[in-house]
C-alpha cells in the first residue's frame, strides 16, 4: 500500500478520530477538515490522494462536498470515499447520482479492515 495523504471531511471529532487512527496505523498522513468549506480549501492546498467524506457532515452536506470536489478543476481527479450512515437501506438504494460522484460508498460504521482494504483499492 502506498502511504498517501488522506483528507477526512467529518464534523464529528470522535468519528474522524476513529477513521484517522486506522489510516495512520497503515502509515498514511491524515488531515481532518470539520466542514465543507475547510475540506475544499484543504483538498486544494494539500492535494490528498483520497478524501473521505461523511455523507451527513455538519454545516455542509457531505454529498455537496463530494459534488464540489468533483466539479472543481483542482480536485476533480482526487478519489472520494463517501461514508453514509447504515440506516437499514442497502447501497443499491443510494441515489445513482452519488455513485457517479463518489468513487466508492461505504456504510458507517465500517470496521477497520474493510476501511483500510477500500482505501488501498482506491489509492
Amino acid at each position: 500500500m502506498v502511504n498517501e495523504t488522506i483528507l477526512i471531511a467529518e464534523g464529528c471529532d470522535c468519528k474522524a478520530g476513529t477513521v484517522a487512527e486506522s489510516l495512520r496505523n497503515c502509515g498514511h498522513r491524515v488531515i481532518i477538515a470539520t466542514d465543507g468549506e475547510e475540506a475544499m480549501h484543504r483538498a486544494i492546498a494539500e492535494s490528498p490522494g483520497l478524501v473521505i467524506v461523511d455523507a451527513n457532515a455538519s454545516a455542509k452536506d457531505g454529498y455537496c462536498i463530494c459534488r464540489n470536489l468533483k466539479k472543481c478543476p483542482e480536485t476533480r481527479e482526487i478519489k472520494v470515499l463517501l461514508l453514509q450512515a447504515d440506516n437499514g437501506c442497502k447501497q443499491a438504494e443510494t441515489p445513482a447520482r452519488w455513485h457517479q460522484e463518489a468513487d466508492k460508498i461505504l456504510e458507517y460504521p465500517v470496521n477497520g479492515d474493510k476501511l483500510t482494504d477500500t482505501v488501498a483499492h482506491l489509492i
